[in-house]
């Protein structure tokens, strides 16, 4: 077993699945753990997932409201390239919206982080072009050649013209956990996820605005990270991905992420840098009137990030789920089911409370910004425009199979998207 991985051992498994193509489950987010009794219900956490599975003080696969549930033979869900496993479920993000939250929960039912040692929760490889070459990803962009480019940047990332092969075997060997199978050549169903709540905005940024001041290499090479990611995956491997995508009112979202930066010293949010919020939003929002697009306010503008995931990954593949859902109790219940019932790995679903994983501390909104203010206006003159956008993009996912967490109205109903989203987020 490689060192600083997050397998899961199931014990005495193959001399328990005996007739592999005769195993059925019941429902994969039942209440029940009543599954198979083929299937081995013992599963022992690898000693290094327990080591590094406390972050910032959390023991992240601490069991909660959502279960673990019995093993079952994996059905072609699990993604493995090379001998490791690669992740099938991804919470791209939107930072600060309850991601947390989410993969503590998914964590405590049993589904395992793909994650560094540095970093209990989160991968960042994609995101890290110290890790990742995206140098033939910028010359196919641009039509020249990759050591044309000329960016101050560059000695402080990997650029050196890596195949898609090589990339592969770098991402391969980056902390994967072995394919979980055993001796006998069975495979249980085990999720894999990454949680890194970044990978969402690493899309093109729009060509109607400059990019300000700020900006991480990442974004200055202009990548499509779901373009890149198909590749990686090739496409059989890639239409077995989930992404779930966790939204929040873009005011809140941008006042939260300004006071985590803040309490880091800026140095997560070099763009929003400020005395204080309003402030800061407002020079911001100037800027952004001028075409001048922050790093800070890009977080915000969900539609453009969605619009580009998906040209590259069916809407099927996607869960949209507002923040406030997640704090309910009956429908937290309705989330996990749906989350099981796409990844198809089991979720024993209880009711219970959910406590904020990572709450910051921070004024109230409407204590930060009145609604009646001029700041709050100028707020609603960008952004209504942007929200607008994104109930149309979620009004046509949802047609074409997208989940809407605990969406109650009809196929290509805007005005029910609508109603759902400014209620739940």
């Amino acid at each position: 077993m490689v060192g600083r991985t997050i397998s899961v051992f199931v014990l005495g498994l193959a001399s328990q699945l005996s007739d592999a193509a005769q195993l059925h489950t019941s429902s994969l987010a039942g209440g029940s753990n009543e599954f198979d009794t083929r299937v081995s219900d013992t599963a022992v956490m690898d000693t290094q997932w327990q080591a590094n599975a406390v972050n910032g003080g959390i023991q992240w696969d601490e069991p909660g409201p959502w279960k673990k549930v019995k093993h079952v033979l994996d059905d072609g869900h699990n993604v493995c390239a090379g001998g490791k496993q690669l992740p099938d479920l991804y919470v791209l993000g939107v930072q600060k919206c309850g991601t947390s939250t989410l993969a503590k929960l998914l964590a405590g039912a049993g589904v395992q982080i793909a994650h560094s040692p540095d970093n209990a929760k989160e991968l960042h490889f994609f995101n890290m072009p110290i890790k990742l070459d995206y140098s033939l990803e910028w010359a196919e962009k641009t039509g020249r050649h990759w050591t044309a480019i000329k960016k101050d940047f560059l000695p402080m990332i990997k650029w050196e013209g890596s195949s898609l092969t090589e990339n592969r075997k770098s991402w391969q060997d980056y902390y994967m956990p072995d394919c979980p199978t055993d001796a006998k050549g069975f495979s249980w169903r085990q999720s894999l996820a990454d949680f890194t709540p970044d990978y969402i905005r690493i899309v093109p940024k729009p060509q109607d605005f400059e990019m300000d001041d700020h900006w991480r290499p990442v974004d200055l090479m202009n990548i499509s990270l779901p373009m890149v990611m198909r590749k990686m995956y090739g496409t059989t491997q890639a239409n077995k991905l989930q992404f779930v995508v966790m939204l929040r009112r873009p005011l809140a979202q941008l006042q939260s992420a300004w006071y985590m930066a803040q309490r880091s010293g800026f140095v997560y949010c070099r763009s929003c840098k400020g005395v204080n919020f309003q402030s800061t939003l407002q020079k911001h929002l100037k800027r952004m009137q001028e075409k001048k697009l922050s790093e800070w306010l890009w977080t915000a503008m969900y539609a453009r990030q969605l619009e580009e995931w998906t040209a590259h990954f069916s809407s099927k593949q996607f869960y949209i789920m507002p923040m406030g859902a997640l704090r309910k109790e009956r429908e937290h219940v309705n989330i996990c089911k749906d989350i099981a019932n796409r990844t198809n790995f089991p979720i024993g679903c209880h009711e219970g409370d959910i406590p904020a994983t990572f709450a910051g501390v921070h004024p109230l909104l409407k204590d930060d910004i009145d609604e009646s203010s001029v700041l709050y206006k100028m707020f609603l003159k960008v952004f209504t425009v942007e929200n607008d956008r994104l109930i149309k993009k979620l009004t046509d996912m949802q047609g074409h199979g997208a989940g809407l967490a605990n969406y109650h109205g009809g196929k290509y109903y805007e005005k029910a998207v609508r109603e759902w989203l400014l209620t739940e987020w």
